[in-house]
């Protein structure tokens, strides 16, 4: 009785350790509301996909990761302000198979900034 507990206790702790091994793996993107107020939706779209990082409050962050296989091409990022005011702009590209890729969008009152 004692192995069979040992043997699901190890495969328990073997697909925990390979879920979260997993967001080691994938690249993500985080944007970060640094602009004063509340932004309404932050959609950004890749080649293969569009995140919707929904609303986000004043000096909140929201990270999305997304798959590993993407056809190449860059960030599109579309922000749309409190007041109903509308951001776009593309930064950075994007690239099949790009393990651990981290970038930021930090959206400031004036301006967005993006790093990769």
């Amino acid at each position: 009785m004692k192995l069979i507990g040992k043997i699901i206790g190890a495969a328990v702790l073997t697909l925990v350790a390979l879920y979260y091994g997993t967001f080691l793996i994938m690249p993500s993107i985080t944007v970060s509301n640094d602009s004063g107020a509340t932004i309404q939706s932050v959609n950004v779209t890749l080649p293969d996909s569009t995140l919707d990082f929904g609303s986000l409050e004043r000096q909140q962050q929201n990270t999305i990761h997304y798959a590993l296989h993407q056809n190449n091409g860059d960030y599109q990022y579309r922000i749309v302000d409190s007041d109903g005011a509308i951001r776009t702009g593309r930064c950075g590209s994007v690239m099949d198979y790009e393990v651990h890729k981290r970038v930021q969008i930090q959206v400031n009152k004036h301006d967005v900034i993006c790093s990769d």
